[in-house]
């Protein structure tokens, strides 16, 4: 999935409401550790604009020999809610650090980590390098804010589905 773009086009019944963004933008050096930037952006359509703007841009850095976060940053623009949000993982110290923005000075947030983790972005990734098996659910430590938590993955089942691209098959999980 190198260099890989995902395009989806956002629905609120029929209207189409926006498009977001999923982009590998390939390999970068992180304190000199090749990661992947994985980019995110979500836009409302211009018919949307006048009564809910939505400009949202999500980064993040995946190590791409371990295929865990190193941070990620966030820029979510969506009526008149506004934040803006950072965190690094330093896995030299066990911790991480960064900084999050609603309303008024941006607060500084820390925690300690117990071993290697993933940001929502990361996990999307992470979980497609796994050998998934039906039956068999990939647990993953996340970090969101100053929130961590197991993320459990079901592996549900495998189909065979049929678009315009033509027939995949896929398996489902949860």
């Amino acid at each position: 999935w190198h260099k890989e773009q995902l395009k989806y086009g956002l629905y609120y019944s029929v209207i189409k409401a926006g498009t977001a963004y999923i982009k590998n933008r390939g390999l970068v050096s992180v304190g000199g550790r090749p990661a992947y930037l994985i980019q995110t952006t979500a836009f409302s359509a211009s018919v949307i604009d006048s009564v809910f703007k939505v400009r949202d841009v999500n980064y993040s850095w995946l190590d791409a020999s371990t295929f865990y976060s190193l941070g990620y940053t966030q820029s979510l623009r969506e009526g008149n809610y506004k934040r803006d949000e950072w965190i690094t993982f330093d896995y030299d110290t066990n911790s991480y650090y960064g900084e999050v923005q609603k309303k008024g000075d941006p607060r500084e947030i820390s925690g300690v980590l117990t071993g290697p983790v993933l940001d929502m972005l990361t996990s999307l990734y992470y979980v497609r390098s796994q050998p998934l098996q039906v039956g068999k659910d990939v647990v993953l430590d996340i970090v969101n804010r100053e929130e961590k938590y197991p993320l459990v993955v079901k592996v549900l089942g495998k189909e065979t589905v049929k678009s315009p691209a033509g027939k995949f098959k896929c398996i489902v999980v949860e």
